[in-house]
Parts: C-alpha cells; structure tokens; sequence
C-alpha cells in the first residue's frame, strides 16, 4: 500500500440485490461519501468497476460449486 494513501470517508452503502429470475439477478450498490469528501469521477468508475468484479467473481464461484 502507498505510504500517500488516503482512506476514503464512506458514510453508507446499501446493496440492494432483485431475483428476476433463477438466472438473472439485478444489483444496485449505492455508495454515500462524508460531506467533506471531494470524490473525482475517476474514483466513482474505480469504485463501480472493483465492485463488479467482486460480484462476477461470487457469480462464477456459485456457479462452480458442485453439490
């Protein structure tokens, strides 16, 4: 980790997850900042794409699970 790192002030995240069917599911992650946080629009795609991959690499592991 950079010892310039900074930590970013996240005051809320809601993860709202919808079942369409039993191969569709829909996610909507909201994300809510401190007041005092300046958030560049870099930062939001970053933060978009690194939860995507968490979530499609959750997907694939359920997927790959044999019972």
């Amino acid at each position: 980790m950079p010892v310039d790192a900074e930590l970013m002030a996240i005051k809320t995240m809601i993860c709202n997850c919808n079942i369409i069917t039993s191969h569709k599911v829909r996610f909507a992650i909201n994300v809510l900042f401190e007041n005092h946080m300046l958030v560049p629009a870099v930062v939001e795609k970053l933060i978009g794409v690194i939860l995507y991959k968490i979530f499609n690499r959750v997907k694939q592991f359920i997927e790959n699970v044999r019972m």
